[in-house]
């Protein structure tokens, strides 16, 4: 009986994929090189006494590549194919591999199974995965191979992960830590404004607060222009409704879609992976700033205290 995987949540690199062609391509190579060994074996027998394990050799082995202009390209080996998904994933829209390997067996000549057959149907597309594969009990290395390529398959990383869930919290995080720069600058400066030392004299409780609401302020905007369009090509988005202040519709996250859909990296997302890379080493980057910070804060504070209180200009 066949099996088939669809896979759902995973970020999928092209490698695994490529290496399963490969086995694939060895699992022929051996299935045809059995067929030769037995053929000389059998070579001066009679065929009353011949006996073979794999006879009448049947291979049909097809790789399919679309592109993303349109064009259709057929292979009959890896190697140009293996190429093409090596150097340019983006300009692929779908691969799929379709196998299929049948033989015989034959002693004393007597056909025994006469149509022991493996087939497998690979399809992987920047939002799908599907493998649906049917092989004979008695090819144990082969079955092996695509046991644990499914396996690898499976634990990809998943898509719904602390960078997707946390998208909110990463923007106003990046953005505070490159607001707080421009914030504690900016703040120190209105001391020197006499309206606004006059004010602090007064209020000095509120110096603080007002650097940490401008650097928040800042990160509103920094934070947004910084990541965005990363996360707009990391998550699709769907009509989220109509804004009547606005007159205008407005679109929200479509995490649904985002976790039950595949990411393999071909297409328009071929750079899916260095993009997540992008935001965890932005967020890391950035994070490692504000603890920093906000001790810069504390000192600016001190130093404006003692500027406005001996009354400095």
């Amino acid at each position: 009986m066949g099996m088939a995987y669809v896979a759902r949540d995973k970020t999928i690199s092209l490698e695994p994929i490529i290496e399963y062609f490969e086995a694939i391509e060895k699992f022929i190579a051996d299935t045809k090189q059995i067929e030769a060994d037995e053929a000389k074996a059998n070579e001066q027998l009679q065929f009353s006494y011949q006996k073979w394990t794999h006879t009448n050799v049947f291979s049909s082995l097809n790789y399919s590549l679309a592109r993303v202009d349109g064009a259709s390209v057929d292979y009959k080996s890896i190697n140009d194919f293996k190429t093409t998904l090596i150097h340019q994933p983006s300009s692929i829209r779908r691969i799929s591999a379709n196998l299929r390997v049948n033989y015989s067996t034959l002693e004393n000549g007597k056909y025994g199974e006469r149509d022991r057959t493996t087939t497998i149907y690979l399809l992987a597309k920047p939002d799908g995965f599907k493998l649906e594969y049917d092989i004979y009990p008695e090819e144990k290395d082969f079955e092996q191979a695509t046991n644990d390529f499914v396996a690898k398959i499976d634990q990809m990383p998943i898509k719904l992960d602390h960078i997707a869930k946390a998208k909110d919290l990463i923007i106003m995080k990046v953005g505070f830590g490159m607001g707080m720069i421009p914030a504690t600058i900016l703040t120190f400066a209105s001391v020197f404004v006499p309206p606004l030392r006059e004010f602090y004299k007064n209020y000095f409780w509120a110096y603080p607060l007002i650097n940490l609401a401008v650097g928040f302020i800042f990160g509103v905007f920094l934070g947004g222009i910084k990541l965005n369009s990363s996360y707009s090509q990391l998550i699709p988005t769907k009509y989220g409704g109509w804004d009547k202040r606005t007159h205008s519709s407005y679109r929200v996250d479509d995490m649904d879609t985002f976790s039950e859909e595949v990411d393999v990296l071909l297409g328009d997302k071929a750079n899916i992976g260095s993009t997540r890379q992008y935001i965890e080493k932005t967020e890391k980057t950035i994070s490692r700033l504000i603890v920093p910070e906000l001790i810069a804060v504390a000192v600016f504070s001190l130093v404006a205290f003692i500027i406005i209180s001996i009354g400095g200009n």
